[in-house]
Order: structure tokens, then sequence, then C-alpha cells
């Protein structure tokens, strides 16, 4: 489109139609439509249309080209904006160009002419091919693949076809093209390009780390569809992590889009991610205190190390996340080698019944019936990659271990036929109901049992622990936003319907007491199993083992080249034990309120035939759910049966070592202790141990001298590798301890004396908040002080 004249024959005169042509006599380049102009035409008198047809050129100086001749002299009229693109200055100087006999071009104001100009201009190739074809189709009369006749109007004015192209900055070339597809009775045209959605690999690559970091890091919540990332976080934090996270990888900035184009990507691919402004559930403390320190920090470098801090514990939590996501992953993957399940409540009142979309004041207070949901999803290689099920009970039972072993154990048998070899179970940090004793006995049981040859317990860090489960119960809660529920049984047609797949429902009547069961055959009291987020059972020599630890990247314990681990069962409880059934407990429901206002208060809201299965459930209701069942039966967990190793390669552990995050952070993981075990043998009578003797430990000596044991001090300094300065404390076996001091007023000092180290006992114990001797130190210092009585009467 450089030029803007013609240079080409447009009609081929047959018969009645008019023959134009436009040539150069002088050069094969293209006549410009400013020398074309100076033409003279005639308009036919046959038609009534606007012909052309030479009849005479005006002379020129041989030699130089039409085309430099005449155009240059007004090329002061015409500003190159781009290659294909000219804006006209002097408009009046288009008003004195010959078009035809009639001087269409002169019937035109300079207005019209701008108008028409500069709203070419303004569209895209694209969008003046589609212009100029839907103009020329609607003026042009085609018979055939003939044209007979061509009346274009500008602004309601007829005009001859080079005026037209004139102001309107048409081409000879595209207006021959268009007439083309005019003859073939093309009407609409469409861009090669367009409809097509090719991404450029830096967006490709965006959206793949874009998906990747939410999945690991986003929270699902029970009762919403939109998936929240920590509410600390910004847009333009996560566009900047992006940054530096691919340019280490690529070594390359370019690989980086634009921040606008990041936030559209977010909101075309990813529209169900959102910042929380607030959290609607308990926050992860360390979360909270590095955000609170960051807002109030004024140097940089707090800001920085504060920062950091936070990042460093993100990717924590981004690897704890990943951890129970590869196990999913490796149980659909190989379903007899693993198989990974996770458990949690809906705990929303929002499931109570009669629930109704619209409430009006006469029925927002009146009685419900509650209902609580317990979900159990078990990945494995299925159709859709999971089952889920979810338990029904209206807390008529307590919340406790006994609740989540019997949907647990249910869900298990249910999905026997797809068990594998080990066993990852994802569970809440709520120690009432998933970490405690009688849970982690139940595991260790089953690997007894050899209904699993290998358990894994993982719980997420407190206030990061919403997973793929609370996914399930938000569906649960958009249905419930959608549709009325007036009895149990639209209830669960809802639960059934609202995921996929769908989901299985089955009421919980009757609940074995299995704390019961579990409680005799434990080896000793737990401690210090509330940190650690990392538990495995495993059996070794008939004897099942557990050890934990604190995070993923962290190592197990107990290392103990004299124990293999913490025995949590002394006896395996048998497979035929027939325990005892929980007693039922409606006090919760509040049973008269509910049967005088279910369903005859709640009037026009409840159609006749819910008020009819209120009547009936209520009825039957008390006498089903209070009253524990007749029969007792066995303890269903050899129902699992057995599984064997096979041949195949054992399992590796989903398990990706990173670098250890700072202290802060990372807290220590408590030692875990059951019974006997786990405990730290201290002051051993053998010379390579008083190495461990520390300034400020508590020591008790031994003196041949009975009267006054024990004799308890503390370390202040190390005198040489033989002896020790003690500080003396006065006190007795059972009574308070208090520093012993001599001399009054500014004589006052400690009493200390020297004292060989192989006359030391015991060291680094503590005494209790009221200066006392704890019971085990009691203990182990009696059986101290007879042992070394024995020996030094020999």
């Amino acid at each position: 489109m450089d030029s803007i004249g013609l240079d080409t024959t447009f009609f081929e005169d047959s018969g009645n139609s008019l023959q134009t042509t436009f040539f150069n006599d002088i050069s094969n380049e293209s006549v410009p439509l400013a020398e074309a102009l100076n033409t003279t035409f005639f308009r036919s008198s046959t038609s009534g249309s606007c012909g052309f047809q030479v009849l005479d050129t005006e002379e020129h100086t041989p030699g130089i080209p039409i085309q430099s001749q005449n155009y240059d002299q007004n090329a002061e009229n015409v500003q190159a904006t781009s290659k294909r693109r000219k804006v006209w200055n002097d408009w009046s100087s288009l008003l004195d160009k010959p078009c035809c006999d009639l001087q269409c071009l002169r019937s035109l104001s300079l207005n019209e002419i701008e108008s028409c100009w500069e709203s070419m201009l303004d569209m895209t190739e694209s969008e003046q091919k589609v212009f100029i074809l839907k103009e020329l189709s609607a003026h042009t009369q085609v018979k055939g693949s003939r044209i007979m006749e061509t009346n274009l109007v500008i602004c309601g004015k007829p005009v001859c076809p080079p005026a037209w192209c004139c102001v309107h900055n048409v081409s000879d070339w595209r207006y021959k093209e268009c007439m083309k597809l005019v003859k073939s009775g093309v009407v609409n045209i469409r861009h090669g390009n367009a409809g097509r959605n090719r991404k450029m690999e830096r967006t490709t690559v965006a959206i793949g780390w874009m998906s990747q970091l939410f999945r690991s890091v986003g929270d699902y919540m029970p009762h919403k569809s939109v998936v929240y990332l920590p509410y600390h976080w910004t847009r333009r934090s996560v566009y900047e992590r992006m940054g530096s996270e691919l340019n280490e990888v690529h070594q390359n900035q370019h690989m980086v889009i634009a921040y606008s184009h990041f936030t559209k990507i977010w909101k075309t691919h990813f529209p169900n991610y959102a910042m929380a402004v607030t959290s609607d559930f308990t926050t992860c403390s360390t979360c909270a205190e590095l955000s609170a320190n960051f807002r109030t920090a004024r140097k940089d470098e707090t800001k920085k190390e504060l920062a950091d801090l936070k990042a460093k514990h993100d990717g924590q939590v981004e690897r704890e996340r990943t951890a129970y996501h590869e196990a999913r992953q490796t149980a659909r993957k190989f379903p007899k080698k693993v198989t990974c399940a996770i458990i949690d409540g809906m705990d929303q009142s929002k499931t109570d019944l009669p629930h109704m979309l619209v409430k009006d004041k006469d029925n927002v207070h009146l009685a419900r019936l509650p209902v609580h949901l317990t979900g159990v999803l078990i990945h494995t290689m299925v159709a859709e990659g999971k089952i889920p099920t979810v338990y029904v009970d209206h807390k008529q039972f307590p919340h406790d271990s006994n609740l989540t072993i019997h949907c647990l154990t249910d869900a298990l048998i249910e999905a026997k036929e797809h068990l594998g070899e080990v066993f990852f179970l994802q569970a809440d940090n709520c120690y009432r109901e998933n970490k405690n004793r009688f849970i982690m006995s139940y595991l260790a049981s089953l690997v007894s049992m050899d209904c699993f040859q290998q358990i894994y317990l993982h719980f997420l860090p407190v206030g990061h622990t919403h997973e793929d489960i609370d996914q399930m119960f938000s569906r649960v809660a958009k249905e419930l936003c959608q549709s009325n529920a007036f009895t149990l049984e639209d209830l669960k047609d809802l639960v059934t319907r609202s995921y996929t797949p769908p989901v299985t429902v089955k009421d919980v009547k009757a609940v074995h007491d299995f704390k019961a069961v579990l409680e005799p055959c434990m080896a000793g009291a737990f401690r210090g199993h509330s940190k650690p987020h990392w538990f495995r059972f495993q059996k070794s020599e008939g004897i099942v083992y557990m050890h934990y630890k604190m995070w993923l990247d962290s190592p197990w314990q107990p290392v103990s080249s004299d124990s293999p681990g913490l025995v949590c069962l002394k006896s395996c409880p048998d497979s035929d034990t027939m325990p005892n059934w929980v007693e039922p407990n409606l006090e919760k429901l509040d049973w008269e309120k509910l049967c005088k206002e279910l369903p005859w208060q709640y009037n026009s809201c409840l159609p006749q035939m819910a008020k009819t299965w209120w009547s009936t459930f209520l009825g039957e209701m008390q006498e089903e759910y209070s009253e524990v069942p007749a029969e007792t039966q066995t303890w269903s967990v050899h129902h699992l049966g057995q599984r064997q190793p096979d041949n195949e390669p054992e399992l590796e552990e989903v398990l990706d070592l990173v670098k250890v995050i700072q202290d802060r952070v990372n807290a220590a993981c408590p030692t875990i202790t059951i019974g006997k075990q786990g405990k730290t043998v201290r002051g051993v009578l053998e010379m390579d141990s008083f190495h461990t003797v520390k300034e400020g430990m508590m020591v008790a000596v031994f003196m041949e001298e009975k009267k006054g044991r024990p004799f308890i001090g503390q370390v202040t300094a190390h005198k040489s590798d033989e002896e020790v300065t003690v500080h003396w404390w006065r006190g007795t076996w059972m009574g308070e301890y208090k520093s012993w001091n001599v001399g009054s007023g500014r004589n006052n000092k400690p009493y200390q004396t020297d004292v060989p180290m192989q006359s030391l006992l015991l060291w680094d114990f503590l005494l209790t908040k009221k200066g006392h001797l704890s019971r085990e130190t009691v203990k182990q210092l009696r059986e101290s002080y007879e042992e070394a009585d024995r020996k030094s009467s020999l």
C-alpha cells in the first residue's frame, strides 16, 4: 500500500459494460493516482454509470517518469507515518484532481474527505479489508462472474471508483483483489490467524510455574470454591518471586513476562485462586509473627532478614505439601505398592437441617438437627483416581479417636481390593481426633497384624492444613448455596452429586470403643508427640517400631544402636476381640426443643412431604440413636486381610532433601518417650562419659557418708579434666532444694568446693518448678547410690 495510485484495468468491456484503462506509457512503474487524475475522462451516455476510458494524456518531459514529474510537486502535502499509512496535510489539493468528467471529488467537502481518510487510518489492515469488501459488495451488481455496474457512495454522494479510492487511500492492487472477491461472491473475510491461541515460550513457562506454586501452597476452603493463597502474599510479591526463580533457571531475563501480562494470565487461567485479605481459620503463628515484625521493622537489614526467613518458611510448607502430593500420585501410579488416604471433618453449621436458601425472621431461630460430616479420600488407581466417602453423625458420639478409627477402618475395608503394602495417612493436627496415642497405637496394630508392611502418618503445619478433602467439602458448601435440603435424605443426595466421582454417604449409628481395646496393650505413656509432623511404623523381627521426625528433611529418630525404634504396643490386640459400644449422648441435640419445633413451627417453609418425613424420623430417632446395638461384633480390622512383600523393588521413600531452614523457623524436634523408652540415660559410671558435664548443669555427687543424701549441686567451673567446682544446694529427697550460701551481708557468697569427676553419679537433670526432684530423678538416684555403695564395699 505504498502507492495510492491505480495502474491497472478495472473492468473489461463486454456489450453494455464499460472499459476503463489506466496505464503508464513511459515506464513499468505504477502511476500514482495523483498522476492518473490528470487524465481526461468522459462519462458514458449509455449506462449512466461512472465508466472510464482514456482519451488523452497531458504531455510530460521525456526521460522523466510521470510519477516523479507530477507527484513530487505535491510531496509537501503528504506526511509519511509508516510504510502503509500516509497522512495528507493539504486536503484542498485533492479537490483539484480530475477523476471523471463529472469531477466527483469536487462534490465532496474537505471535512468529508478528511473524515474518510482518517477513518481508514484508524483501522487495522484486516479491518480495512473488511470495510472495502463490504462497500464494494453493497454497491456492485454482479451477474455470474461478470461485474455489471458499480455505484460507490461517500456520505450519500455518488462518486466514481478513482475518487472513492483516492478519498479512502486505497491502492489499485487492493481494489483489484477486493473486486475479485466480490466476483466470487465472498461477503465476509477472516484473518488467517483469527481464533488461533498460540502462546510464546515464556508465557507457557509462566503458566507452568504459577500452576505448580498455587497447587503446592493453596488452601482449599471447606465452605468456599475459592482457593486462598497465604493472606500476607500480594500479586507483586508472587511476580517478583517468579522473576527471581526463572532467572536462576534460564539465566535470561527475557524469559520473564511483563507484570501486566502476568495479571492477565492470573485472571484467565487461575480465576479461582485469590489472595486472602484475612484468614477465616487459624493462621500459622510463624507467618503471623514474621509478617507483623516485617511491617514494624525500620532497618533494611532487618527487613531483608525477615523476608529471607519468611521465604524459607514458605519453602518448608511447600515441601511438606509436596510430600503429600507425591504420595498421592505414587498411590495412583503404583496401587499395589502404596495406598494414600486423607481424613478430615467438615464442622460447619450450614449442614444443619432443615437447610433453606431463604430464611425469614420466623424460622431463623427455630431448632435444627445438627449434622456433622467426616470425609475420607483414598487415592488409588481407579477411574477418577480417588474413592470419596462421607460419614454422617449427629454429634451423638464424641468426636475423638473412636470416631476417627471407625471411619478410617470402614473406608479401608470398602477399598480393600485397592490397598497396597505401604499406607500413607494425611491427617489434621487435632490432638483430640488424630494426633494422640490411640491413633498411633491403632496404626501400629495394623502393621502388627500385617494389614500393611509400613505406615506413614503425616501432619501439615498448623495454619497450612487445608488440602483436597477441603475442596470436596467446598463443593458441598457450594451446592448448599444453590439448593434446599429439607431432610436428611435431601442432604445425602446433595453430597453425593456435589463431587466427582460421586460420594458414598454412610450413617454412623454405632461406634466401637477402640480406646478401651488399645489402652491395655500400650507399652507406656506417650509424651512429646504433639510437635513432630512425621511418624513411621514398621515391623522388624516381629516387633513394630515407631520412628518420628520434625520435618520432611529431618532425620528419623530415635537413632540408637541399642534399639531400632520405639515400641508402641507391648502386645497386639486380638482380632477376635469384641469391643464394647460407645454410649450415645443426645444432649447436644436439645431433643425437647427439636421435637417441639420440628416440623410444625416451620409452617409453609417446609413442603408436606418433608413434614411427614420429619415426623417419622423424630419418632424413630430417639430409639435408634440413643441405644447401643444389642449384639456385639468382633473388631473389623481383620477384614483388611494380610499383605506380604512381593519381589518388586522397594518403594523409595517420598523424600526430597533440601536445606534446613534457620532455627527460628525449624524448631527442634522434642524427644518422644513411651514408658522408659526414649529416655536419655545419664550419669553412667564410665570415664569416657564425663566429657558431657557442662557448666550450669545440676549434678549428684557420691560420698560414703549416707547422712544428708542426696548431695546435689550445680557446676560452676571446670578446674581440670578430672575436677569441677560445685556450688552446693541444700534439700531432702522429697523436699525443696535451695542454693547454699555462706556468710552474711557483703560476705555472703555461694558455698563451693572442688569435686573429682569420678564422684559424680548423675548430671544434666532438672528440678521441678517448686525446686523438688522429679520422681524419675529420685528413682534413678537411689539406684545409682545403691550401685555405688555396692562397688565401694568390694
